[in-house]
């Protein structure tokens, strides 16, 4: 029973990943391997090791972070969803999803990692072990953004134009969801 609980969690948190990942290929609309695997491998490092650092950390930080995390990483999202609906509306073309560069990619990384904090800090609540966790957490945030990025690409070339709205309005409800979850 607990490895079927350990692959829930892995699967519910890597959530953020495939949407991230998805937007990211809605707005790129070409495939390209080398930037699908940096995405991947940066946000299933990130969950893995945001997820350890919770554990770690978990006697000072975990009340205060549920609340307060979820809100800046509203935030984040919130501005660079509204940011490429704003852009697609006025008919720019610029990708406000740009993880090809490594400061946008930490980012994003960063704000899409703060519940995987907290479920570690969860987990040492629980007296559960991290090492198993942290990495199904990993492998599972890995593949969907492996996943996300492939459907978004697919999806940008279908969509055309309304790519960009199509990911600012995913950045925006996954914002909202997290919010709402807090």
């Amino acid at each position: 029973m607990q490895i079927l609980n350990t692959l829930l969690l892995g699967a519910a948190l890597a959530v953020d990943c495939l949407a991230i990942s998805l937007s990211a290929g809605l707005v790129s609309r070409r495939f390209r391997l080398l930037e699908m695997a940096k995405i991947s491998i940066t946000f299933g490092f990130f969950q893995a090791l945001m997820a350890v650092v919770g554990f770690f950390a978990c006697a000072i930080f975990s009340d205060k972070l549920v609340g307060v995390g979820n809100i800046v990483a509203f935030v984040l999202l919130a501005f660079v969803g509204g940011k490429m609906v704003v852009d697609a509306l006025r008919g720019k073309t610029e990708t406000a999803v740009d993880l090809s560069s490594l400061g946008m990619l930490v980012y994003f990384a960063i704000a899409t990692s703060i519940d995987a904090l907290v479920a570690g800090a969860t987990l040492a609540l629980t007296g559960r072990e991290i090492c198993l966790e942290a990495v199904v957490i990993g492998l599972f945030s890995f593949l969907f953004s492996l996943v996300g990025y492939a459907i978004g690409v697919r999806l940008g070339n279908v969509l055309g134009n309304k790519a960009q709205l199509a990911g600012g309005l995913v950045l925006i409800a996954l914002g909202i969801k997290l919010v709402l979850s807090s």
